[in-house]
């Protein structure tokens, strides 16, 4: 395995709709000088998805870390087509961050996972200064969560994966076989034309997601109907990190969309940069296409 003792590492690990695609998004803002910036243009998607800022890192990588992404994607695209490739480019740390180790192009590399780092011995070998970055949630936060998968994946998504388009299809048959006299849902075969009807979006979020007349606030979420949602609790997190968990770094899943100055000074202080203009630009674009489940359902 190659060994970089000298190389900043950012790794940022999140639950699925925990805001990890911003997040990765200003670290390697903040970690990039402008004329990589400049290489790659990202923009939000309608409904908030910011998984292209992933290019962003990228940038961060070796060509031959790169080239590797590029073979993985062209080998697996035969299986499920755009669904795949889509797969592929949020996860390629699945096959290289974990098993072979993206090198970098300089001395700083950031990289991000959808499942919690699988060896901190073999991470901390490579990377011995590596800093993780995950967003620490309770089970408050967990129908958002869920609210944020159905809209920046399941919809933004629908037109190129059929796994989505399988996904929103047994949601539905479920959700008519729990509530049969809500009719109105057989209106919608796909999930599009439901968000574009804010009234039906509105009734099938308070239908799938009610009110909770309580919840608890303690971060360490357990297993639940969220599958993996217990995968990035603290006391999950840290004890397989072990000796190295001083080294996890935890933004609160709130302050993301919440309280952004405590983030991009978070952020700021971890990577030891200046916050950028272009960083809070991507940052303020972001946040304006967020939608909150107590804005939608609530009101």
């Amino acid at each position: 395995m190659n060994k970089f003792p000298n190389s900043e590492c950012y790794l940022v690990t999140y639950f699925a709709g925990a805001y990890g695609g911003i997040l990765t998004t200003l670290v390697s803002s903040l970690v990039l000088d402008d004329e990589d910036l400049k290489k790659v243009e990202i923009a939000p998607s309608a409904n908030g998805n910011s998984h292209y800022g992933f290019v962003l890192a990228q940038q961060t990588w070796s060509p031959m870390s790169k080239m590797l992404i590029d073979r993985i994607r062209w080998n697996t695209s035969k299986d499920d087509g755009r669904a795949s490739f889509r797969a592929m480019i949020q996860h390629p740390d699945l096959s290289v961050c974990q098993w072979e180790m993206a090198e970098p192009k300089d001395d700083v590399i950031v990289m991000y996972d959808h499942i919690p780092v699988k060896s901190y011995d073999m991470l901390s070998t490579a990377y011995p200064n590596f800093k993780q970055i995950t967003t620490s949630y309770c089970e408050g936060d967990l129908q958002q969560i869920e609210l944020n998968v159905f809209r920046k994946l399941i919809v933004d998504e629908w037109e190129y994966s059929p796994v989505e388009q399988r996904h929103y299809l047994i949601m539905r048959r479920d959700m008519l076989i729990k509530y049969p006299t809500e009719t109105w849902l057989n209106n919608y075969d796909d999930a599009r034309d439901l968000v574009s009807n804010s009234e039906d979006f509105k009734k099938f979020i308070k239908l799938r997601w009610p009110k909770p007349d309580s919840y608890s606030t303690k971060t360490d979420v357990g297993t639940s109907k969220y599958i993996g949602s217990s995968m990035f609790n603290e006391s999950f997190l840290e004890k397989k990190a072990g000796k190295h968990k001083d080294q996890i770094y935890y933004i609160q899943f709130n302050d993301v969309i919440n309280n952004p100055e405590k983030v991009l000074d978070q952020l700021s202080s971890l990577t030891n940069r200046p916050i950028k203009d272009i960083t809070r630009t991507m940052y303020d674009a972001w946040l304006s296409k967020q939608k909150l489940i107590e804005d939608l359902r609530d009101t």
